[in-house]
């Protein structure tokens, strides 16, 4: 409750980029957004008044995505029906509502950049996202805080925070281009994709693998032991899960520090692998939470703990080494698109920036703000909607 009072006017920074990242992905090809809302709804619980720079940052979190189109719901707002709640460019009587000027804005600043700006982020770092594990995971989570969904985000938002491009591809796709791939619950394997992995790790990637990865084969029933195909890449066995009451958070024991776990554990037994983190639960304790092992040139990561996004973060920063990072105040994002860094806070708060090293030495930016700066030494680019150092 307090995360959603906190975001409740601009929306959580990472929960909408994922998606846009993974709908970039599902072709890599551009995206449409057919529906972005203009300001309020109607079909929430609850349904808020957005800030007023919102409508702002999400079309620039959109675009600076990979989206080729931004299409506002609706032109004008119902006078009658279900959805006479939900907000237009227009209000009711036709007049403009504050998005009308937030859209023709961004129609003029697009028209001002070159074709090269609407190029799609090339990154380091990827995702790997499968619906045939989400489902598979969904039919028997064993744990009622289970959700698919909500572990992916906290990778995406531990390597978001760091300043990251991320993509979400499939777990069969080319991974030749990235030096570190996260597979949070690749559940369902099979040699092909054993291999596959295996083929990236030995040619020097390093590749982080989730609670529930390699538990079961493609048609749901169970590798024995875990992780079935990938024990020779993780260097572990798994014979025992636990499954967490909602609410309830254990603990590991990483670095001389204690760090919290929550929904699920993995009780990892290494087989050839290194164990860098364990167990504090007195029901599975000093087992292991944690284990690396070395596979070719690359390396293999087990995390069989569902970690927080901060303390993910500190796993995946050592692996990280090689690519340029940047630890990001809570709630503020950068995307780099084409010839620009898109900067986002989604704070209702400024924040300081000035133990950031960004391009234009910005000092802070302000509530709700979106800035665009050059990724090179020109100045700061000026648009009437992103302007470099006042609220967009």
């Amino acid at each position: 409750d307090d995360l959603k009072n906190h975001y409740y006017r601009s929306g959580h920074p990472d929960l909408v980029s994922l998606h846009h990242d993974l709908y970039y992905g599902l072709k890599n090809k551009p995206f449409w957004v057919i529906e972005q809302q203009p300001g309020q709804v109607n079909w929430a619980p609850t349904n808020p008044l957005p800030a007023k720079n919102a409508v702002s940052l999400w079309t620039w979190q959109a675009l600076a995505h990979g989206a080729e189109v931004v299409s506002y719901f609706r032109w004008r707002a119902a006078n009658g029906a279900q959805e006479l709640m939900h907000a237009g460019l227009n209000l009711h009587d036709g007049t403009p509502d504050r998005a009308s000027s937030t859209a023709q804005e961004v129609s003029s600043t697009l028209q001002t950049l070159p074709e090269t700006a609407h190029n799609y982020p090339k990154s380091d770092v990827a995702l790997l996202f499968d619906y045939e594990s989400l489902w598979a995971t969904q039919l028997q989570p064993h744990a009622e805080g289970w959700n698919y969904w909500m572990l992916q985000l906290s990778y995406y938002e531990a390597l978001r925070g760091l300043g990251l491009n991320v993509h979400l591809v499939h777990p069969r796709d080319d991974l030749s281009p990235y030096q570190l791939v996260c597979a949070p619950a690749l559940h369902l394997v099979d040699d092909s994709l054993a291999t596959h992995l295996h083929d990236f790790v030995s040619a020097g990637g390093t590749l982080v693998m989730g609670p529930r990865s390699g538990a079961k084969t493609l048609n749901n029933t169970v590798h024995a032991p875990a992780p079935g195909p990938l024990a020779s890449l993780m260097g572990v066995q798994i014979h025992h899960v636990d499954a967490l009451r909602p609410g309830l958070q254990e603990s590991i024991h990483m670095n001389g520090q204690d760090f919290i776990y929550s929904t699920w554990a993995d009780i990892l037994t290494p087989d050839g692998a290194e164990v860098i983190a364990t167990f504090n639960t007195d029901a599975y304790e000093s087992a292991a939470a944690i284990c690396q092992q070395s596979v070719g040139a690359g390396t293999c990561v087990t995390v069989g703990a569902w970690l927080e996004a901060d303390t993910l973060r500190e796993v995946l920063l050592p692996y990280l080494a090689e690519v340029t990072t940047i630890r990001l105040p809570d709630g503020v994002r950068i995307t780099q698109r084409g010839g620009h860094t898109y900067l986002y806070n989604y704070n209702p708060h400024e924040v300081s920036l000035t133990d950031i090293n960004l391009p234009g030495a910005l000092d802070t930016i302000g509530k709700h703000e979106i800035v665009m700066l050059p990724n090179s030494n020109h100045p700061q680019e000026h648009h009437p909607d992103v302007p470099a150092t006042t609220s967009a």
